[in-house]
């Protein structure tokens, strides 16, 4: 069963935006940054940062897991209701489990890891400093061949066949076949968010309002909205999806453009996922 403590109820403080969807700013039990943000189909959200910080939503509560980690946590990820994984600074890397965080001590990678995803309870990737990617085969960890030294600082896969990651320097990798290749990349600025949403189709997002569209084959640079920061991506589908970043800023994917929204908070907001979106000095916000 998980524990929560403390207990803090949600309060919904201030809700902003029109149509049918509106974000509202989250009452939060923490004032440490939060990096990354998971949700689950029953509803479940999960939310890490640092100071090894973990927060848990049940439907109900939003409340601080004791995590037994001290480490900045930068990536969440489950893929069931109750295993997932985080990781973060110093190679920290941990797994849930029956209601239990347990640091994999025998990891012996040092450096950041900024970002992991698993498709089952045994399956799955992590990406960070240097260029390294581990990938955990139901047993253990072991290190696989990258393509490139670059920090990557983000990864998304749409099946366990076809995923992405990218970082420093505008560096993009792609996954099929077994194997890693680094694919030419249209900009030279970091990319800080990634979402495969088919194998056909992924965004990626980054400094200076930087927005790429690969599609059928090819990348496209959209046209820059803003100078400011953008962190993170989460898509819907193929036509939906949200990017967040600096200062609170929240973007919209309808009709075939990325639309400007109304934020609750002006605060940087570094993860997106499942309507749900976490970022500096603890602050979470919702779709209402």
């Amino acid at each position: 069963m998980k524990k929560i403590l403390p207990f803090v109820l949600v309060l919904l403080l201030v809700s902003c935006g029109g149509g049918e969807e509106k974000w509202v700013l989250m009452s939060s039990p923490v004032d440490a940054d939060l990096y990354d943000v998971w949700g689950l189909e029953n509803g479940d959200v999960w939310i890490v940062g640092a100071e090894g910080k973990v927060l848990f939503y049940d439907g109900e509560i939003l409340g601080a897991l004791e995590s037994g980690l001290s480490a900045t946590l930068r990536g969440v990820s489950f893929a069931s209701e109750n295993t997932g994984w985080v990781c973060g600074n110093f190679g920290v890397i941990a797994r849930y489990s029956d209601g239990t965080w347990v640091q994999d001590t025998s990891f012996g990678f040092t450096r950041t890891l900024h970002d992991i995803y698993f498709f089952d309870d045994n399956t799955g990737w992590a990406v960070g400093s240097g260029g390294n990617i581990y990938y955990y085969n139901g047993a253990f960890w072991k290190e696989f061949s990258s393509p490139v030294n670059n920090t990557l600082k983000c990864l998304h896969f749409c099946d366990k066949n076809h995923g992405w990651a990218a970082g420093d320097e505008g560096v993009i990798i792609k996954y099929s076949d077994g194997t890693w290749v680094e694919i030419a990349s249209p900009a030279d600025r970091t990319i800080n968010g990634v979402w495969a949403v088919s194998p056909d189709e992924a965004w990626f997002v980054g400094v200076d309002g930087l927005i790429i569209h690969w599609k059928d084959g090819s990348f496209e640079v959209l046209p820059s909205q803003t100078t400011l920061d953008l962190y993170g991506v989460w898509m819907k589908n193929s036509n939906d999806g949200w990017i967040c970043g600096e200062n609170g800023a929240l973007y919209h994917y309808e009709d075939g453009e990325w639309v400007a929204k109304a934020s609750p908070t002006a605060k940087n907001l570094y993860g997106i996922n499942k309507g749900w979106a976490c970022g500096e000095e603890g602050t979470v916000i919702r779709i209402e």
